[in-house]
């Protein structure tokens, strides 16, 4: 009876927005463990028919083939802007979104109400593989990227029996009241940001009465181990990341074997070029951004997963490709996978945040206990400044980190650029 009332709560939204979110959760369900080949040719179709329709749309109409298409960049889209609007698609059936500016200024972009379908549908995939059916309580700890403002969307997260935390602020009352939320409300599926999680999962253990959940899925930020492990003893349940990408269409998520991002392949076409993540939403035919480099570093893998959905898989997320630190003699890029390898075998460190400006880098360690910096400078500095040159390095511990406006944190805010 609960399932067929949470069923009937995202049914009541589908007909309000217009969207068709049940129809394609369910057919997710099936695809995902459809043979690869079955997929891999779902996906040519689908991208073989939104090329064919792209002819119809400016920028497109003087390039032959997919293969022709440049790789779009934010920069690209924004000169020219208006022709990669689908003249034949009106304006009142757009809708606008945009990314949350990590870079400086907001991405704004459209999409339409099937790509919006599968927005939220890949994100009941990605909590079913960690458990959820419909009508089960989901609580989100997360900022205005997910969970957005307004009546609206209040309306809706009742119907879709979700409780939101604002994440933005993470204090001691608001996290009280969070985990006093999930005991009250029995409530076994968290979702949120990363860090917010990781905060949370710490609050808890020194909680009066320490609660639990079945699972926890993360996302949204860079999800280290020593931060899974934190969250999982303390919520006594698994985590599972969680990965999206809407300006590029990604949808990606981790099954119960924990081994890489299955990323649905019948709505983005998907390509590691350089190691960037290049993609096409194939479902987004009002504003179509075909071979689109989404500004995430990735390593694709051909393996099929031992879970048997045969959705292909990202085996690694690295980060996003601004977050770099420019070398002051080679002008090279250092990429904050350097600092993800060289910290990750602390045990000490749980996260970090690196923050150039000018000459001046300080570097943030986010511990559970106090640590010696100088014995940190010690081991650290000379590999760190051999990587990125001539700047004044600074080791900080536990200080309050720098987030974007949307209440993410970013794990190297580069001033200069």
């Amino acid at each position: 009876m609960r399932e067929l009332f949470g069923k009937f709560g995202f049914l009541v939204i589908d007909v309000i927005r217009g969207t068709s979110v049940v129809k394609v959760f369910t057919e997710l369900l099936k695809f995902q463990f459809l043979d690869k080949s079955k997929l891999n040719k779902l996906s040519q179709t689908s991208l073989d028919e939104l090329v064919k329709k792209s002819q119809n749309i400016p920028f497109y109409k003087s390039y032959a083939s997919f293969d022709e298409y440049p790789i779009l960049t934010k920069k690209i889209v924004r000169e020219k802007y208006d022709s990669f609007f689908n003249p034949f698609i009106s304006k009142k059936e757009r809708v606008r979104k945009k990314t949350g500016g990590s870079t400086g200024e907001p991405f704004v972009y459209y999409t339409g109400k099937e790509s919006q379908s599968y927005l939220w549908a890949g994100i009941l995939l990605a909590w079913n593989a960690a458990g959820w059916i419909w009508g089960e309580k989901v609580v989100f700890l997360a900022g205005s990227s997910i969970f957005g403002k307004g009546w609206k969307l209040k309306i809706y997260y009742a119907l879709m029996n979700v409780k939101v935390f604002d994440s933005f602020d993470m204090n001691q009352k608001l996290m009280k009241a969070c985990l006093s939320y999930i005991e009250k409300h029995n409530v076994q599926f968290l979702y949120g940001y990363a860090f917010s999680l990781y905060e949370l999962a710490k609050f808890n253990e020194n909680n009066a009465k320490q609660v639990s959940v079945k699972s926890v899925i993360s996302t949204a930020e860079n999800l280290t181990e020593s931060m899974r492990k934190k969250i999982e003893n303390s919520f006594s349940c698994e985590v599972f990341n969680q990965y999206g990408c809407n300006d590029g269409g990604v949808s990606a998520f981790e099954c119960e074997v924990h081994d890489g991002f299955h990323y649905i392949s019948t709505r983005a076409y998907v390509e590691s070029i350089d190691g960037r993540l290049v993609s096409t939403d194939m479902k987004n035919e009002v504003m179509p951004l075909l071979r689109y480099d989404t500004g995430d570093r990735v390593v694709l893998s051909d393996r099929l997963c031992a879970c048997g959905r045969g959705f292909p898989i990202i085996q690694e997320i690295s980060g996003r490709s601004n977050d770099v630190v420019f070398n002051t003699e080679t002008n090279a890029m250092v990429h904050s996978e350097f600092f993800n390898h060289l910290f990750r075998e602390n045990q000490s460190i749980s996260s970090y945040q690196v923050v150039i400006e000018d000459r001046n880098v300080r570097i943030n360690l986010v511990t559970e206990e106090s640590i010696d910096l100088e014995a940190i400078r010690i081991k650290y500095g000379n590999a760190i400044r051999g990587k990125i040159g001539a700047y004044n390095i600074t080791f900080l511990s536990n200080h309050i980190l720098e987030h974007l406006k949307n209440g993410k944190h970013q794990t190297i805010v580069n001033k200069n650029i």
